[in-house]
């Protein structure tokens, strides 16, 4: 009963002072001010953020992008010096005309090989192929004595002819790049789950490429290139 009278009384009161009604609807059109002005800034803090990230992934793929464009033109340039020793070639032409059964040649053969595998660890393994299909070969992480295991196998030889024949009829035109990325045999027969990638470079036949002989197909770790394709994976998912 006492609280009925207090809101009379204040109803009465509200009523008979018009600075009351004033006052509420100031304070009503205050409200309803900050309501939009919420609303706006809601709108537009969305948007900033979707403006930043959207400006953050476009920087980190413009980065990774890069990065596998600079990894790729050191394979590049890698394979293209391997490509071009005399030393190798020189073997190559050796090692044919002794007879791919000699055993001092394959030997000799598989040692130059090797030694291009120096000049970088990201080489795993180099492969010498012919028309008919793989001549030598030699790889990092070949196990056994007697039967060596390299990256290509019998399985891989019409693929290889294929590229051979590929390869022939790209220099056969002159046009740039000289080179082919090779899709195939992406893991090592030797590591489960080690992943490589392949380039192949046409070796000169005499002082042009036209009618090449030969063909290298040098095999790289792709581990740094996945791990940078890992880079653009998570970024996608924050």
């Amino acid at each position: 009963m006492k609280k009925k009278k207090i809101l009379q009384r204040a109803v009465t009161y509200y009523r008979s002072h018009m600075w009351c009604s004033l006052l509420v609807s100031i304070f009503g059109m205050i409200f309803i001010i900050a309501m939009i002005l919420l609303g706006y800034m809601k709108s537009k803090y969305y948007q900033y953020l979707l403006d930043t990230t959207y400006e953050s992934e476009k920087v980190m793929i413009e980065s990774v992008n890069k990065n596998i464009e600079n990894q790729m033109e050191s394979f590049i340039d890698l394979g293209a010096n391997i490509a071009v020793e005399d030393r190798l070639v020189q073997e190559i032409e050796n090692y044919v005309q002794a007879g791919k059964t000699n055993p001092y040649a394959s030997k000799l053969m598989r040692t130059t090989l090797k030694s291009t595998t120096y000049g970088s660890g990201s080489i795993t393994g180099v492969a010498v192929v012919e028309e008919d299909g793989l001549l030598a070969q030699f790889s990092r992480e070949e196990v056994g004595t007697e039967k060596v295991k390299g990256i290509w196998d019998e399985n891989n030889q019409d693929e290889i002819i294929s590229l051979f024949q590929k390869m022939k009829q790209h220099n056969e035109t002159g046009l740039l790049p000289r080179y082919i990325i090779v899709n195939g045999a992406n893991e090592h027969l030797n590591v489960s789950g080690r992943g490589v990638l392949h380039i192949a470079f046409p070796i000169k036949n005499g002082y042009n490429y036209k009618h090449m002989k030969y063909m290298i197909i040098v095999s790289y770790y792709s581990q740094p290139i996945s791990a940078l394709l890992k880079q653009l994976s998570q970024g996608g998912k924050r």
